[in-house]
């Protein structure tokens, strides 16, 4: 059950952009995102923060403003469990896509994430108590940040 709701977020998604979404929003290469840039990493840390630690999920997008500064767009909190969802038209020049995952999930990005990246050629990233993962639009998987990596971004680059 828990996996059919992760995988009702990525469909949701795919369903908006096969019926009309431009995927082209995607302009800026979402593999250039630096997590040791403080700016990039407060994004990841702030999304986190908000996140109550039970089975809820949160997500946003990370576009380029036009300056080439990144920022967050956060999506519309829901309750469910195992799921968040993005309604209405896609960003302009997002580069990225991050949602949290829950406890009891698999910390890493699942199929749908990967089916994500490839569509919106953008990369996907999961934020957990237990890292940051990414998959890239090519289907690849890295673990970009290791357990412990939200206090060690507030020590090292102050609270947001």
């Amino acid at each position: 059950m828990k996996r059919l709701c992760v995988f009702a977020l990525a469909m949701t998604l795919c369903v908006q952009i096969l019926h009309g979404e431009d995927s082209s929003r995607a302009t800026a290469p979402a593999a250039l995102l630096d997590l040791n840039d403080c700016h990039v990493l407060r994004i990841f840390a702030r999304l986190w923060k908000f996140h109550a630690l039970g089975e809820t999920e949160n997500g946003a997008w990370i576009a380029m403003n036009q300056d080439g500064q990144y920022r967050q767009i956060d999506w519309s909190y829901t309750p469910q469990r195992h799921i968040t969802e993005w309604s209405g038209v896609l960003p302009e020049n997002i580069v990225a896509q991050l949602h949290t995952h829950g406890e009891s999930l698999d910390p890493r990005p699942s199929g749908p994430d990967s089916l994500v990246a490839k569509r919106l050629n953008v990369c996907v990233y999961t934020v957990t108590r237990k890292g940051i993962w990414k998959v890239s639009p090519d289907g690849v998987v890295t673990r970009e940040m290791k357990h412990g990596w939200f206090e060690e971004s507030v020590q090292r680059c102050g609270p947001d």
